[in-house]
């Protein structure tokens, strides 16, 4: 089966070495990781709940994480590991959906 190149600025990333995928793995997790630590804080300081209301919601993170892992394999499976990991990361953000005509102006950023 032949399989077409990546190709745009993205393509040295998953070109030969793997270090550019790691260093960019680190930078996305370094950057998420306050917002994780700090979330007890935030819910129970700012929206006045419970600890327990902050781990259903870690437990339901972990749950989606588990079903969008097989979700993700089905599609590394199907589309090869580097394009699903680039979908991944990128995920929808494309021009037809961030323009001015939709509802809500947080639509691009999911």
């Amino acid at each position: 089966m032949h399989q077409r190149r990546v190709t745009g600025r993205l393509a040295s990333v998953f070109a030969g070495q793997p270090v550019p995928l790691i260093l960019l793995s680190f930078g996305t997790g370094t950057l998420s990781s306050p917002v994780r630590a700090l979330l007890s804080v935030y819910v129970e300081a700012a929206l006045h709940q419970p600890p327990s209301f902050t781990a259903t919601l870690l437990s339901v993170q972990l749950a989606v994480n588990g079903v969008f892992a097989l979700v993700g394999g089905a599609l590394a499976d199907t589309l090869g590991q580097r394009r699903a990991y680039l979908l991944g990361l990128v995920g929808d953000r494309s021009p037809r959906r961030c323009s001015s005509g939709t509802p809500s102006p947080h639509s691009c950023l999911w």
